[in-house]
């Protein structure tokens, strides 16, 4: 009878999870370096440039390191999913081999 571990496959899963919460969080940074500045908008229209600024800083760089975080947060229980799996995945193993 071949050995099934589903665990192995979760610990792959969570990897490639936590490999992507850095460039979305890269992301985030280039966003924040924007050149764009409030005179941009124009004379007349440099109320709406900085209600753009802020927007760009407050709402969405703001956002995209959410997800960053909430990506990382997701790798992580994943990864301490992945542990408890294993553990409970050996410790029945060594009890069917143990019982024949």
């Amino acid at each position: 009878m071949a050995d099934f571990q589903t665990s192995d496959e979760m610990s792959g899963v969570a990897g490639r999870v936590n490999g992507e919460a850095g460039p979305i969080g890269d992301e985030a940074t280039h966003i924040s370096m924007s050149h764009v500045v409030a005179s941009d908008a124009g004379r007349d229209f440099a109320d709406q440039g900085t209600a753009y600024l802020d927007a760009l800083q407050h709402h969405v760089v703001a956002g995209v390191r959410a997800f960053a975080t909430a990506t990382t947060t997701l790798g992580d229980k994943l990864a301490d999913t992945y542990q408890r799996y294993a553990h409970t995945e050996d410790g029945h193993t060594s009890r069917m081999r143990a019982h024949g």
